[in-house]
């Protein structure tokens, strides 16, 4: 079975895609970390902290790796 689409413009979408998230794409791995931190660290107030970080990137669109729906 032959896809619908060439190779270039397979390639050309993970492109298009990583130059419109490249300046959030810093932020979204700052933030990653910083929920695994507060994950591991099991503080009472971790839960709240990546609950946040979720419900910011949800809401903006700023952080599609983070986003659960993306």
């Amino acid at each position: 079975m032959k896809p619908p689409f060439t190779i270039e413009q397979f390639l050309e979408v993970f492109a298009t895609y990583n130059a419109a998230i490249w300046p959030a794409q810093i932020i979204a791995y700052a933030l990653r970390l910083m929920a695994v931190a507060a994950v591991l660290s099991r503080t009472r107030l971790a839960p709240h902290f990546v609950s946040s970080i979720f419900a910011l990137c949800q809401s903006n669109r700023d952080c599609p790796e983070l986003s659960i729906t993306a």
